[in-house]
């Protein structure tokens, strides 16, 4: 049996699961179903402070660090209280657990949140506007940034300074990508204010609808939204060191957790793909249709050494498991290096293909303004017309040269004919 008919044969649709040995004092048994156990939530937000177009997602701050109200990033904290949210209206909510909460001996933190009940606000937040006017940017996604990849002996090129950065990337719903910073700075007037985000020259045609980060190469992350997919190094912001378009719209997507060149996909049309950026940048490894509806999330889990699975979530509610090859979850020899060669060979040729234009936009700074503006320096359009000109001109001065030149053979000749007869008459 080959690899493909394998992979159709191991999967399996996981909701149809009978769970009545671990939830039979919860619920009514229905025909092998559970009826599930119905939690009800111990505390909402503040109404006055909430995403006016909902939350679009949703990430808990890494339980090493924690974040001030500043934006500051605090290291070596016994944190993991703190949630971080954004949504369409083009803010980013800072959260904290612990908000209003006094602290005991013996009683660190409450087992129970009715205290932030109805007065929950952030500690913090962001406005993300846009690169042309004050307006705020819908954001559909984001992460943080370089979290993935803490300063270890194997990580020497990441400083903790590197690490500690706080700034993020988001996508926006106009399928634009950008690198913000949450931390506040003072301006001239000593106002705390965020700066300005940097965008990337993003072409997707859709709204961003993955945005994941390597867990293995600092600054390297996976974006896709419409058709399109793109891996990016944040500090080449003028165009994406990959870009590869499918047939069916992207819904989710997720690097994996154990090999650098792979990553999967899942798509409108119910499918998931498997990329081995190692085996064929062009071409998915693996195509697999899951379900009729669109796969709305994907994610690898490592359930012993020897098992990994992908589980997935279609838009009807239906979640599906599929084992994973051993191929797909086995580390390749040097397959970290070679991704990272391959990366930066890219890079490479990108920023020696850009670093003409930037000395050519240098050099046009350095022309002083009071020169620019006396100078009449014709558009594009204009340019095009004198050049017309100018070629018709010296192709009609080519031609009356030449027509000159040609009238002189003529004479030349004809003179030649005429001596040559008067001395046969004279002879």
């Amino acid at each position: 049996m080959d690899e493909a008919k394998q992979y159709h044969i191991d999967t399996k649709v996981v909701y149809k699961k009978d769970f009545r040995h671990e939830f039979q004092h919860y619920g009514k048994l229905l025909n092998g179903f559970v009826t599930p156990p119905i939690i009800r939530c111990c505390a909402t937000s503040s109404m006055d402070h909430v995403h006016k177009y909902g939350i679009s997602d949703l990430l808990w701050v890494p339980p090493d660090i924690e974040i001030s109200a500043k934006g500051e990033i605090i290291k070596n904290a016994a944190s993991g209280y703190q949630i971080i949210t954004c949504g369409l209206d083009g803010f980013l909510h800072f959260w904290d657990l612990r908000m209003g909460f006094q602290s005991k001996p013996g009683n660190p933190f409450p087992k129970k949140f009715n205290h932030l009940n109805g007065t929950w606000e952030p500690f913090h937040s962001v406005e993300v506007f846009s690169q042309e006017s004050r307006k705020r940017k819908s954001l559909t996604c984001f992460m943080l940034r370089n979290y993935c990849i803490p300063p270890t002996e194997d990580n020497g090129d990441i400083t903790e300074d590197e690490f500690l950065k706080s700034e993020f990337y988001a996508g926006c719903d106009d399928g634009q990508i950008l690198c913000g910073n949450f931390k506040l700075k003072r301006d001239e007037s000593g106002k705390f204010i965020t700066e300005q985000p940097k965008y990337f020259s993003s072409t997707l045609t859709g709204a961003v609808t993955v945005l994941t980060c390597s867990p293995f190469v600092s600054d390297i992350f996976l974006s896709a939204g419409g058709k399109t997919i793109e891996i990016w190094k944040n500090n080449i912001k003028s165009g994406p060191l990959y870009l590869r378009e499918r047939n069916a719209y992207i819904t989710s997507g997720q690097w994996s957790p154990t090999r650098p060149a792979l990553f999967l996909l899942g798509f409108q049309d119910g499918s998931i793909e498997v990329w081995d950026l190692l085996s064929n940048l062009y071409q998915p490894s693996v195509i697999r249709f899951m379900s009729t509806s669109a796969i709305t999330s994907v994610c690898i889990q490592s359930l012993t050494g020897n098992e990994h699975i992908v589980v997935a979530g279609d838009s009807k509610g239906v979640v599906y498991s599929m084992n994973l090859l051993p191929r797909f979850w086995i580390l390749k020899e040097n397959e970290l290096l070679k991704v990272q060669q391959m990366i930066e060979k890219e890079a490479n040729r990108i920023l020696k293909g850009i670093q003409p234009l930037f000395e050519e936009s240098k050099i046009s700074e350095k022309i002083p303004e009071h020169l620019k503006e006396t100078s009449k320096i014709p558009d594009d359009s204009m340019k095009h017309e004198v050049t017309d000109e100018i070629i018709l001109a010296n192709s009609y001065e080519e031609f009356l040269t030449l027509q000159e030149q040609e009238l002189k053979n003529v004479t030349l000749n004809l003179q030649e004919d005429e001596a040559l007869l008067s001395n046969e008459e004279n002879e």
